[in-house]
């Protein structure tokens, strides 16, 4: 019998919003199972449909979620500006049984980057409810709680997208959720952007998504059968399922960005309430989360049949079953051909990718063919669809593209090539599409793809004229199968199968692919599964793949020379830099060139024993430029055809490659990660500042610093009083960036010292997050980081060199230890102190809970962090969390510190000290 749910049944089991956590969490509870009791009485009536189930389940969260925000209100006592709504099946309100309940929140300022005690307090609240029903499993589904900042919009991937397209608001400040869907409503109108994802460019617009749902969707249906009738069919992602719906109808929604609840037909009504029906008893007979319809008597699996009999279905036995599949499969069945319709239409009547350009019949055309009208930026735009979808270049559009191949296209209409202010013989400065080709690199889908074609119609042959030229060179050898450029771009293709190779599903295709690719030769023997999970892996480890992509194009373009690796990669300097790579890159592209023919040399010719991988070690320096070097070694090997690369020599080349790769790092420890339990993880967690589990989302990064912090405990709890305290520097390359992860014992001035070496070494902190670990007071800093040399303003910021890194590695641990000083440091390095810093304002806030805070907004000035943690060192203050961002010119620097009781008079002495420094260094 099915109770009215109200707000008066909870607040009789929880009536003081004040009263202690344990007596409330009883009464949520209490709540909780007593509603659950009546759902479970509705999901056993088989009068009840499938919609009724679901709503009635939402809605007891929904009160539930509201009265866990009435109680962090009374214990904060401030309402936060944020917004906290449902997404998934719980914001559609098609929360089944035992599905999770998704809840999001977003705030009107990024939380990640500055510190509101309040809003921050209320959070901790909120995640220890949250946290407390992880307990209650036989009665409470799983709850998740993640924010959702408006910066981060760029970033988000269709999944995220999604579960905003069917977000519900449920409490808070609505206007901030409504903020939030026009923010990225806005971000789709605008198909010319291109966001980082995974360390490779992407683009973010109708199209981009739609495809990435298309491949999902196929993702899904290849994991469960791919087809509708499998006898134990998945019924949520499989064909015919709820996922089949709902990714056409974000297809259909994604362009407005309206829920897909609201494009719901008639038609399809019946066939998602008896789906809906089936997958609550599915949960409830199995008392787990499962989509699988099972049915296995021999083991006695009974479910299709329990099912079949709460429904009230008729007959003896197995009749019952049959009868109950048989409405399934034409349910599914309709379902699925709905889904088929809405795509079908979607996509047929054609995708605008931008002003002068559409997608229809999976090829890209000049709308109207007004060809004149298309804009540099929309000319180049075609490579990049191109590349990243199975798309074809429209016949006429090509032909026009082809005839721009003249003088009018390479000097003006590209603007590429030499211009009149540039001296004959020279080459000409990078421009915006010269860095736009470059960006072809680090683009998802085909690099190889876009080379090809942009060859056949003449354009490489002005943007890259020395690939050009090696196009029309034969191979040296006899037994090479291509010309020294078409043997390039075959190794592009080589590292494209690697990099696409996402899922395990995808990993059996893939290694079909390098043999069965059209236009290329047989190859090498096909590789294995596993060979391509291992090279794929590797491949997602390499922080910026456009310098690998680029290096592979070229390894060879200074051919037929015998010296063709060392005088290409002298040569190769001034090519790269007028496309517009950075130093870091272009030493990347060196190096790889000059290194290229290394490792399958070592592999062929010498013994693999401690000597020689002790001496090829050295001559890499890192495990980034091992992994590309072996990437490229492989791909460029495989490209020569199977006579060239044979299994001998890819099974010495991968055990060059673990060989020295454990040298770098010592044995794998994937199973210590894997050892390392949840409730460590929390313990370690719950002993962090809330700041940090905000800001901390990914899992391994997690594990990472876990490990990193115990480290450093371990080893000051053994120490002795004369030994040095524990330290440790890890970098992790990123893309344009360095991050640079610092863990010791924390004290007064520790970021003083580390910011000074920075300041020093010409080392710029883009971004810093200073945390400290409560309990045992372990400093946990992470830095990221660019160089930026003071004497050459016109070059480019750019990531930490691998001998920068070492450098400033070994000189942090000397300033940790006392065997050195700032001052001795920049007698070395001739640097003197910091100048020009403007300070813009300085706030002091009194003591909350166990910080006070100090906000500075400063000019973008080399230094400023080293002076002005300087100043907080002199006056005893510990940094025990910070958090810096720099944002057109101005840096905002947070500083939380152990607690102040007379806010005035240490704003008072900080700025009294800022004024004493001479005027040429800061001004106020």
């Amino acid at each position: 019998m099915k109770k009215t749910l109200t707000k008066e049944r909870i607040d009789q089991l929880v009536p003081d919003l004040e009263t202690n956590f344990i007596e409330q969490k009883e009464g949520i509870s209490q709540f909780i199972k007593e509603q659950r009791e009546s759902l479970e009485s509705l999901i056993k009536n088989p009068r009840v449909g499938g919609f009724e189930i679901c709503r009635y389940n939402t809605a007891i969260f929904d009160v539930v979620v509201k009265k866990i925000y009435e109680i962090a209100i009374a214990k904060v006592g401030i309402e936060p500006n944020i917004a906290i709504f449902a997404s998934g099946g719980y914001g559609r309100r098609e929360l089944c049984y035992l599905s999770d309940i998704d809840l999001c929140y977003t705030s009107d300022v990024d939380l990640e980057e500055g510190y509101d005690e309040d809003t921050l307090r209320f959070i901790r609240v909120f995640y220890n409810f949250i946290d407390a029903f992880r307990v209650l499993r036989d009665i409470v589904p799983r709850f998740s709680f993640i924010y959702r900042p408006y910066c981060d919009a760029p970033e988000w991937n269709h999944q995220d997208l999604t579960a905003l397209l069917d977000g519900r608001f449920l409490v808070g400040n609505r206007d901030l959720m409504d903020g939030l869907r026009e923010t990225i409503k806005s971000e789709m109108a605008c198909p010319r952007a291109l966001h980082c994802v995974r360390g490779q460019a992407s683009r973010r617009d109708d199209i981009s998504v739609i495809f990435q749902l298309l491949a999902s969707r196929d993702e899904h249906f290849k994991k469960t059968g791919d087809t509708i009738y499998m006898n134990q069919p998945d019924i949520k992602s499989g064909r015919g399922g709820l996922r089949d719906i709902q990714f056409a109808l974000w297809i259909k929604g994604i362009k407005d960005f309206v829920p897909i609840t609201t494009l719901y037909e008639e038609k399809m009504a019946d066939a998602l309430d008896f789906i809906l029906k089936v997958r609550n008893l599915l949960h409830f007979t199995a008392a787990k989360f499962t989509d699988v319809l099972s049915y296995n008597p021999e083991n006695q699996d009974y479910t299709q049949l329990r099912i079949a009999e709460l429904m009230g279905y008729e007959g003896a036995g197995e009749q019952k079953v049959y009868a109950l599949m048989s409405d399934y499969y034409g349910y599914a069945k309709k379902l699925h051909l709905e889904a088929e319709l809405i795509i079908g239409k979607t996509i047929e009547t054609g995708i605008k990718i931008s002003n002068h350009l559409a997608v229809k019949e999976s090829k890209i055309y000049c709308i109207d063919g007004k060809f004149e009208q298309l804009t540099e930026d929309e000319l180049f735009a075609i490579f990049e669809y191109f590349q990243q979808y199975d798309f074809e270049i429209d016949a006429n559009l090509g032909a026009y593209l082809a005839s721009l191949k003249s003088a009018d296209f390479s000097y003006q209409r590209f603007n590429v090539g030499v211009g009149a202010d540039v001296q004959a013989g020279s080459k000409p400065a990078p421009t915006a599409l010269t860095k736009r080709f470059i960006n072809l690199f680090s683009l998802g889908g085909r690099v190889s793809k876009a080379i090809r074609r942009m060859h056949r119609l003449g354009i490489i042959e002005h943007l890259l004229p020395e690939f050009e030229r090696s196009i029309r060179i034969r191979s040296e050898r006899p037994t090479d199968p291509y010309t020294v450029g078409k043997h390039s771009m075959e190794a592009v293709a080589n590292l494209d199968d690697i990099r696409n190779a996402e899922e395990q599903g995808e990993l059996v295709k893939s290694s079909k692919a390098f043999s069965a690719s059209p236009n290329r030769i047989e190859e090498a023997e096909e590789p294995s599964e596993s060979e391509i999970k291992l090279l794929h892996d590797i491949y997602l480890q390499i922080a910026d793949p456009s310098a690998l992509y680029f290096a592979l194009l070229m390894h060879d373009f200074d051919k037929p020379g015998k010296d063709h690796a060392i005088t290409g990669a002298r040569k190769i300097r001034e090519i790269a830099s007028s496309l517009g790579f950075n130093i870091v890159q272009i030493e990347e592209i060196e190096f790889l060139l000059k290194e290229h023919l290394t490792m399958i040399n070592i592999a062929r010719y010498h013994p693999l024993n401690d000597a020689i991988i002790e001496q090829f070690q050295k001559s890499v320096g890192s495990v980034d430029r091992l992994n590309k070097l072996y990437l490229l070694t492989y791909c460029d090997s495989k490209a020569n055809g199977r006579h060239n690369f044979s299994a001998v020599d890819k099974d010495n080349l991968r055990r060059l490659y673990e060989l020295t790769h454990e040298r770098f790092l010592g044995k794998d420890d994937r199973a210590l990660y894997a050892a390392i339990s949840p409730e460590r993880i929390n313990q370690f967690l719950s002993r962090m500042p809330v700041t940090y589990r905000m800001s901390h989302g990914n899992i391994d990064e997690i594990i990472f610093h876990l490990k990193l912090v115990e480290t450093v405990e371990k080893r000051k709890d053994s120490l002795s009083p004369s030994e040095v305290s524990p330290v440790i520097v890890e970098f992790v390359d990123k893309t344009g960036f360095t991050e640079l992860h610092f863990c010791c014992p924390d004290r007064v001035g520790l970021i003083n010292q580390i910011t000074g070496a920075f300041y020093a070494y010409d080392i710029d902190v883009r971004e810093a997050s200073i945390y400290t670990k409560e309990d045992t007071s372990i400093a946990l800093d992470t830095f990221k980081l660019v160089y930026k040399p003071r004497a050459l303003r016109e070059i480019q910021p750019s990531p930490l060199s691998e001998e920068l890194k070492r450098e400033i590695k070994r000189v942090i641990t000397e300033l940790m230890n006392g065997n050195t000083s700032l001052d001795a440091i920049f007698a070395h390095r001739g640097v003197k102190a910091p100048d020009g810093i403007r300070i813009f304002n300085i706030s002091v806030e009194k003591a909350k809970e166990t910080y006070s805070e100090i906000v500075v907004e400063a000019s973008d000035r080399d230094g400023f962090l080293y002076l002005f943690s300087g100043i907080l060192a002199d006056l005893g203050l510990n940094i025990e969390m910070s958090k810096c961002s720099t944002l057109g010119g101005t840096v905002t620097n947070r500083f939380y510190v152990t607690p102040i009781e007379c806010p005035k008079r240490i704003e008072a002495e900080i700025i009294e000290r800022l004024r004493t420094q001479p005027p040429q260094r800061v001004r106020i």
